[in-house]
């Protein structure tokens, strides 16, 4: 067992994941619904760094029950450029809309998207 292994087991390691987990959730949280005004609001965000998981409930216009949506795995590449992209694949993410989750899995494919220069830092956050 390496170092970086044995201090990831410590309690406090795990505490500060969490607490920079929730502090990211909190910033994506707000930037979601910035772009989503138009169509409705998220109301919880949530994101584990050591398992790659992204949970977030959305209320839109128009609907009675919110939508939960789970993205099970995410990936952080880099290319030779040293530009990050998030990658998912649709058939990592569910929803609590049958048709919704049939649909993201049968047309989003693997898709890669590019981490924007000014939030290169916030991909150190994700690892």
């Amino acid at each position: 067992m390496n170092l970086s292994s044995f201090l990831q087991r410590l309690p406090a390691a795990r505490v500060l994941r969490k607490t920079k987990d929730s502090l990211v959730a909190v910033g994506a949280k707000d930037r979601f619904n910035q772009m989503i005004r138009p169509y409705g609001r998220v109301l919880d965000f949530k994101l584990n760094t050591q398992d790659r998981t992204v949970f977030a409930s959305f209320r839109l216009k128009g609907e009675v029950d919110a939508i939960q949506f789970w993205v099970h795995e995410y990936r952080l590449v880099e290319n030779k450029k040293g530009e990050t992209f998030i990658v998912v694949d649709g058939k990592d993410i569910e929803t609590s809309r049958e048709w919704l989750t049939k649909l993201i899995g049968d047309q989003l494919g693997r898709q890669k998207v590019l981490v924007p220069e000014q939030f290169a830092w916030l991909s150190q956050l994700l690892r």
